[in-house]
């Protein structure tokens, strides 16, 4: 609404950053060896991702560096920090290792910039294009439109590979149903865990195509014995968002409730290819 840009920073080697409290230790992989033939112990003094306190330790530790650069905590969220000065504010959240922040003045983030440089090492990007799986682009209005095509594109090959398929109109046939799911082949474990793997993107791809909610949530609650009717139902999903990857969300420029609305630049085809790692649609159109 205020035009405003969203810087991302990524921590670099974030969790080697951060001193453990207690001594940890661990065992050397194959093929290290002591003088006399024996596993060799070693004694960690940095965490590191998949340690306990991994991510504990780098937020206090974090927090710490931004506290003592004047910005504050928000109370209700413990990973936001903001800063006000006169009508000018500074705010940004924290996801794992990345930090994104918005300013009305660019004074803000070089303050917040130097902060973090005096105690991490950050590489940083002006304008945020991906975020979380979604790309961020702007409108012609001065707004912003998410969108998830890598997201999408990782779903198709899931679950197509390399193969031509036929997209499809919606994402859930009106003839499902929990009876004829039941009655239909339990997949193999294998196959359980490929569903598993599906849904679990197609739950970023919610966040800007939130039209497939109602058919996600429905495969979840299915997912303690999915059958081989529940696996063609997630396939549809993709089939219909290979047929309207043009959709995305949009947050209007100056909308006082931030209104959203689904664009409409779809390009009817009915049937997609995948090419080179893209989709690319046929010529029937």
């Amino acid at each position: 609404m205020l035009g405003l840009e969203i810087r991302d920073r990524d921590v670099d080697d974030a969790f080697l950053n951060t001193p453990l409290e207690t001594p940890e230790y661990g065992v050397m992989p194959e093929p290290f060896h002591d003088q006399r033939g024996g596993r060799v112990y070693c004694e960690l003094h940095s965490a590191f991702y998949g340690s306990k306190k991994a991510m504990e330790l780098f937020g206090a530790y974090f927090a710490s560096i931004v506290l003592s650069g004047g910005f504050k905590r928000i109370a209700a969220d413990s990973c936001a920090f903001f800063k006000t000065r006169g009508k000018d504010f500074f705010l940004c959240v924290v996801y794992v290792d990345n930090c994104f922040s918005i300013a009305t003045d660019p004074a803000l983030h070089k303050e917040f910039e130097d902060t973090l440089r005096k105690h991490l090492r950050t590489t940083a990007v002006d304008d945020a294009q991906n975020i979380l799986g979604m790309t961020v682009t702007r409108t012609t209005g001065g707004g912003r439109m998410l969108r998830t095509p890598k997201m999408i594109d990782d779903a198709m090959r899931a679950c197509f590979g390399e193969t031509s398929f036929k997209g499809a109109l919606t994402p859930m046939s009106t003839s499902f149903n929990d009876s004829d799911a039941d009655a239909s082949p339990k997949l193999s474990a294998e196959g359980q865990t490929w569903m598993r793997g599906v849904l679990g993107t197609l739950g970023f791809v919610i966040h800007a195509r939130p039209c497939i909610m109602f058919a996600h949530n429905k495969l979840s609650t299915r997912m303690h014995a999915p059958t081989d009717c529940d696996a063609e139902a997630a396939r549809r999903i993709v089939r219909f968002l290979a047929f309207t990857q043009t959709l995305g969300v949009t947050f209007h420029r100056g909308s006082d409730d931030l209104e959203t609305q689904m664009l409409t630049e779809l390009t009817p085809h009915t049937r997609c290819t995948r090419t080179e790692g893209a989709t690319r649609e046929s010529a029937h159109r």
